[in-house]
């Protein structure tokens, strides 16, 4: 997986994962298409997860009881920031794009409900092979 798409729980080493990594990849990619340019540009994966924590904000304590061999105390402490895109894409886009980006992969939606997102919902899905309800 590219590094640059990869879910924090996976550099984190987290023991068990699911399929919401693949939301986080779709979140990103998401996002890199608001932006034009790629949300979390890290050079090393403890790059990457620290632009994830910089916008993001870092986990709390509690993060670290999942399983997540690589998650440190002492990494740096980053409060949540609001994205600065280039465009106003309206406040529909930005939840599902931090809904997809959520640290924490439980809260994560899976991929009918992000198809059923009111950003998604309001969206011509005319040409789409499959209905989704």
């Amino acid at each position: 997986m590219t590094l640059w798409y990869r879910a924090p729980e996976i550099i984190c080493r987290k023991s068990k994962y699911d399929l919401t990594v693949d939301i986080w990849s779709l979140g990103c990619i998401f996002g890199e298409m608001i932006d034009g340019k790629c949300l979390f540009q890290g050079d090393s994966e403890i790059g990457t997860l620290f632009k994830i924590f910089h916008q993001l904000g870092t986990p709390t304590l509690s993060y670290s009881n999942g399983n997540y061999s690589e998650f440190k105390h002492e990494f740096p402490k980053f409060e949540k920031k609001p994205f600065a895109f280039k465009n106003n894409i309206g406040d529909d886009a930005i939840d599902l794009l931090m809904c997809m980006l959520s640290l924490t992969p439980e809260s994560r939606p899976n991929a009918t409900n992000c198809l059923k997102h009111p950003f998604l919902k309001s969206l011509d899905t005319s040409m789409l092979p499959v209905k989704y309800e």
